[in-house]
């Protein structure tokens, strides 16, 4: 299994006080996840952000606080109309997907 942050949460929580090795199969632990700044954006390049839903996201807040990340956390705010907004990068540029 690839050690997203999902499941770096879900040993947190399952074993704690136990000593824990996570094994990822890649050279970089982080699942999906990959961020980047394009132009003072923050641009997403994995296919999935984290999102607070849920057991998958109660596990993965649980884990950031557990590191001292609350204060890192950036929530978006749903009520600014581009907080829904997906783009795709290709060819050089960002598309915008459809609602």
């Amino acid at each position: 299994a690839r050690g997203g942050s999902h499941r770096a949460a879900r040993a947190l929580r399952t074993c704690q006080g136990a000593r824990v090795t996570l094994v990822e199969s890649t050279q970089r632990a982080g699942g999906w996840v990959r961020s980047a700044n394009l132009d003072g954006m923050p641009f997403e390049k994995g296919p999935r952000g984290l999102r607070p839903l849920g057991e998958p996201g109660e596990t993965t807040l649980d884990l950031a606080c557990a590191l001292g990340l609350e204060d890192r956390i950036l929530a978006a705010d749903t009520s600014d109309p581009h907080a829904f907004d997906r783009f795709i990068y290709m060819h050089d540029r960002l598309w915008r997907l459809p609602a």
